[in-house]
């Protein structure tokens, strides 16, 4: 069979998932190995890690040719790039023993595996690439973007972590964008708790859940690769054994110098190379479980770390040196104790009791899990933050933060021969104009370009955002109170747009970032009162309105009442005439407000109208079915003397007056449902006015509704009272329980009604920053 004929077959099996046949063919012909089978010219090598076929991959390894691995697809992936992105520990280790080069390879965008490793988050491959060289050159791409980064970006905290503790370098790193990953992680308010909304049962299991301190422990790297691939020290050491056997034979074969055997790791290469299982990084497990997590400690930094003992203490998770003993590490945790051992037992059954409860109440494992997820992201993103913040340079150097791109000029200074000599200083200054002259000549039309564009691109990045004003934006308040904490000179901040966080505050609705600037012991008087490009003040831009529903509280009625209510607050949160009257376009903030909030008056006029009319429909039924009961007696009267027979009796006194209950409130919502229809809908109505006629409408008519329920029972008991009367009432509660539930269920728009007239302070929606 031809060539082409086999590399066809090589699809067909590969596709079929016949690895049996790939196999065959990679052992008939060596050529075969280099055939790019797929459109996106994949070898099948590569769709056999893609699809995560490990002994198949594993297999075609011991049979393929070494330069065979460098092979790279259409985007530049080798078979190490996919093996590292999907986490395949085994394959990853199995390239690697054959050719340590590998992990140094680039796709197109310049990603190594390690790269790929920590844009996936998948650990347990990184861990052990990582352990294979510490060198910075493989933690970079090419748009600036580090494993940091990538990291963050993906929202793996914990590997986030453990990768500061190995290169808190790249803490401070900025990428093209001028990002750094503290900017990054300021854009992705869910993953802290104070940007998630969680209803009242969730809070209390929120609360009531325990996450686990994070402790660190060391292993050998070796036995973490062999406990993770489930493979045997034995196996390990036979796997060393046959690529050091391979490399002796083929450079015996070549006629090179034969390489140690006990050494086999140990290649010539540009990078700098750490032998696995010394030194090379430690494995941390959470207190939690046996499920373990790495923790990286830079064999560069262990004296460092061991000189910092006492800073290092103070946070959590650090790194410690991989050579402390095993009896070092016991007396240390047995130090850290605070309680007794058998506490722990206590806590666990508290924990699992909780859980059991949580359950018989009808809140499923899978809603506890979920949170219990939800509360570990929170704790993992804090931690990243505080490391973040920690190792972070922006406000010490202004050369690292682009706030103020001029240079400093130095002093011409003239030497002392020629001050002393005036006819020498005359010659040399003639000397050196001519000279200057002619460079400058001759550099001028291609430096003043240069020097332009690099100017430009200074003021930008020195105009972008900083963390704190993204979380400012993004509603992080953890961060920004953080950074004002570790940095107070952080709150002089400026993005582009000459604003500040304050400004950026108000003008996304973040009501607890304001809120705790308010209480905040700062310079209210320059910080409240600064003004944007075009002039406007705090309130100018609460004044405005954008087409995005910030708010969390449904109706568009409902939203222009908690804009109302931003703006009034943030006028009423400084002293009368504090925030500046007109703005550069000579508008008032008042003005503003009207100017910019006339669609929203229109949808939330259409919103009260109809839902006023759906509203009215059922008040008149129910005023009619009450009318009817009102004027109806059970029983009969006595013809003689026009009394009702049945007069006295609990059932009859409870039917007349719930049927005049539901004919009052039926009638008392009609009448608030029509006052809303005939309203003007100006703004100053969306304040109070609109909002509490449509309470007062709503809570009458449920009261109407619950009274004609009433009066049906009253009415139907004397059907029952002969026979079944002793368990009369007792039925209707069955009956009544779930019609009850579903119309609470159903009652969203009521309680968001009561909470929007209620709430003092508007609390923002994160719906639109979801990632």
């Amino acid at each position: 069979m031809s060539l082409q004929g086999e590399i066809d077959d090589l699809f067909v099996y590969a596709m079929k998932g016949q690895w049996d046949e790939v196999l065959r063919i990679y052992k008939k012909n060596p050529e075969a190995h280099k055939a790019k089978i797929t459109k996106s010219e994949d070898t099948a090598l590569h769709v056999a890690v893609s699809v995560g076929q490990t002994d198949a991959a594993v297999e075609l390894l011991a049979v393929s040719q070494e330069g065979i691995l460098e092979m790279k697809n259409a985007r530049g992936n080798s078979a190490l790039h996919i093996a590292a992105a999907l986490g395949n520990l085994l394959v990853c280790k199995s390239m690697v023993s054959r050719n340590l080069n590998l992990i140094t390879i680039r796709n197109h965008k310049g990603e190594t595996p390690l790269f790929l490793a920590a844009l996936h988050g998948k650990r347990d491959a990184f861990i052990y690439l990582h352990s294979l060289s510490k060198d910075e050159y493989l933690v970079r791409r090419n748009d600036g973007d580090t494993i940091l980064h990538a990291s963050i970006s993906g929202e793996y905290f914990k590997l986030a972590l453990n990768i500061i503790h190995c290169h808190p370098s790249l803490a401070d790193a900025i990428n093209e964008n001028g990002l750094s990953p503290l900017h990054i992680l300021a854009s992705k308010p869910n993953a802290f708790h104070s940007s998630t909304r969680l209803g009242l049962f969730d809070r209390i299991i929120y609360h009531c859940l325990v996450v686990d301190e994070f402790e660190e422990e060391t292993h050998d790297v070796e036995e973490y690769v062999a406990k993770k691939t489930k493979i045997g020290k034995e196996t390990l050491n036979r796997l060393h054994l046959n690529q050091s056997v391979s490399q002796v034979h083929k450079r015996r074969k070549e006629g090179e110098e034969t390489v140690d055997e006990e050494n086999p790791h140990q290649q010539s290469g540009s990078i700098q190379v750490a032998t696995p299982g010394v030194d090379s990084c430690a494995v941390s497990s959470e207190s939690k479980g046996a499920r373990e997590e790495p923790s990286f400690a830079s064999s560069s930094r262990l004296s460092h770390a061991k000189g910092n003992e006492e800073q290092e203490n103070k946070t959590v998770g650090e790194e410690s040196p991989q050579k402390t003993s095993t009896s070092q590490g016991d007396n240390q945790r047995s130090d850290s104790r605070q309680f007794p051992s058998n506490y722990e037992k206590i806590v666990l059954f508290l924990k699992l009791l909780m859980k059991a409860l949580l359950i018989i109440l009808g809140i499923g494992i899978l809603r506890i899990e979920k949170i219990q997820r939800k509360k570990e992201l929170h704790m993992w993103a804090k931690r990243a933050m505080n490391e973040l913040i920690k190792y972070t340079t922006s406000y010490k150097f202004y050369d690292n933060t682009g706030l103020y791109p001029g240079k400093v000029k130095e002093e011409f200074l003239i030497p002392n021969d020629l001050m002393t000599d005036p006819g020498k200083f005359k010659e040399e200054l003639l000397i050196s104009n001519d000279l200057m002259t002619d460079l400058w000549k001759k550099h001028t039309s291609d430096s003043s370009l240069t020097d332009q564009k690099q100017r430009s691109d200074q003021n930008e990045i020195g105009k972008q955002h900083t963390p704190i004003l993204i979380a400012a934006k993004m509603g992080v308040t953890e961060m920004v109170e953080k950074i004002l904490d570790e940095f107070p000179v952080a709150i002089q901040d400026l993005d582009s747009d000459n604003k500040n966080v304050v400004l950026l505050a108000v003008e996304n609705r973040q009501s607890q970032i304001y809120n705790h600037l308010l209480h905040r012991k700062i310079l209210k008087e320059s910080v409240f009162r600064q003004l944007d490009k075009e002039g406007n003040s705090a309130l100018h831009l609460a004044a405005q309105c954008k087409e995005q529903r910030p708010w969390l509280i449904p109706g568009v009625a409902l939203q222009m009442q908690w804009e109302i209510k931003w703006y009034k607050f943030v006028k009423h949160s400084m002293p009368p005439q504090f925030f500046p009257r007109y703005n550069t376009k000579h508008e008032t903030p008042k003005e503003v407000f009207i100017t910019s909030h006339k669609d929203l008056i229109k949808e939330g006029g259409k919103w009260l109208t109809k839902t006023s009319e759906s509203c009215s429909v059922v008040a008149a039924l129910i005023a009619t079915v009450a009318f009817t009961t009102s004027a109806t007696v059970p029983g009969g009267v006595d013809q003689n003397t026009g009394i009702p027979l049945l007069k006295g009796k609990f059932a009859f006194d409870a039917f007349s007056i719930s049927s005049l209950v539901a004919l009052c409130f039926s009638i008392t919502a009609l009448v608030f449902f029509l006052s809303i229809l005939t309203s003007r809908y100006d703004e100053k109505d969306f304040a109070m006015d609109l909002p509490r006629k449509l309470l007062f409408g709503l809570t009458s008519l449920f009261a109407s509704i619950a009274s004609v329920l009433v009066s049906f029972c009253d009415g139907h008991i004397f059907i029952l009272s002969h026979k079944l009367k002793s368990v009369a009432y007792p039925l209707y509660a069955a009956l009544c329980f779930p019609i009850t539930y579903f119309a609470f269920a159903q009652l969203s728009l009521y309680f968001d009604l009561c909470w929007a007239i209620f709430k003092k302070v508007p609390q923002r929606s994160n719906k639109a920053f979801l990632h």
